[in-house]
């Protein structure tokens, strides 16, 4: 995956974004580049929900997994310019 955010046209932003699912639990991150060295940022996590108490964690989570959603789409629209 390095390979392919160094690849990336010099107009793009050096990003990559990955959700991870292991364990029953959910990951949103994020890959980019800051001064030549690779920083991972997960910008949420949580336990697939399976119980009305797990359903609660996860609603409480929904604004953080949309505004992951958001910078996916935001990185897209760079690659259409």
């Amino acid at each position: 995956m390095m390979n392919v955010v160094a690849s990336l046209p010099s107009s793009v932003s050096k990003k990559l974004f990955c959700a991870r699912f292991h364990d029953g639990k959910i990951c949103l991150e994020e890959l980019f580049v800051h001064k030549r060295k690779y920083y991972r940022k997960i910008h949420t996590s949580f336990r697939c929900p399976t119980t009305p108490r797990l359903l609660i964690e996860y609603i409480k989570q929904i604004t953080k997994i949309l505004q992951w959603k958001e910078a996916i789409v935001n990185l897209t629209l760079e690659f259409e310019e």
